[in-house]
């Protein structure tokens, strides 16, 4: 889901799915957090429960990781992107990037995961902005540039996948905004 935080207290929601999804921890595969799904269901969140989680999990991030990564690079929202021919490629690109990385990993991802992400940035409201969008706006602080761009470029180079639109984006992203150091850390 497309949120921000407004003002203190308040948060703003534009567009997704409005449903948090969760599943089996593989560390503890007998654990099922019973009060926490009590909780949810008290509080008329939307939820729904995986045996495997994985394939959601990286099915979120070949959204995320494509869509951040091409918003905060050029500084466009997520309407911006759709209606742009060569951004929106992009984005595909890396989805596309992404897919081949999870399936090398053994992660089954459905047939049409690039697609079906690609009509869901397009449901987005036209003015959404993600969350590392935001974050790259702000000068002086940290963003998940590792998370997205740097971990595609890793698993990439590690299970010998391709991953030239991540880098070029990346790069394109590093000229806009470098890497900020916050209290000495990088």
């Amino acid at each position: 889901m497309g949120t921000h935080i407004e003002a203190h207290g308040k948060v703003a929601q534009q567009g997704g799915a409005c449903k948090i999804l969760l599943g089996r921890d593989p560390a503890a595969p007998d654990s099922v957090p019973l009060e926490l799904l009590s909780v949810l269901d008290q509080a008329a969140i939307a939820y729904e429960w995986f045996d495997d989680v994985y394939p959601e999990i990286w099915l979120k991030y070949l959204f995320i990781a494509a869509f951040g990564l091409v918003t905060a690079a050029y500084d466009k929202t997520v309407g911006q992107v759709m209606e742009t021919r060569h951004l929106s490629n992009y984005v595909e690109s890396i989805m596309n990037e992404v897919y081949a990385i999870a399936s090398r990993q053994g992660v089954r991802l459905p047939e049409h995961a690039v697609s079906e992400s690609l009509r869901k940035g397009y449901a987005f409201p036209y003015e959404t902005k993600t969350s590392f969008q935001r974050d790259v706006e702000k000068a002086d602080k940290r963003d998940e540039r590792d998370l997205f761009g740097g971990t595609i470029l890793r698993l990439g180079s590690l299970s010998g996948i391709p991953t030239p639109a991540t880098l070029e984006v990346s790069n394109v992203l590093n000229v806009r905004k470098p890497e900020c150091s916050i209290h000495g850390r990088n």
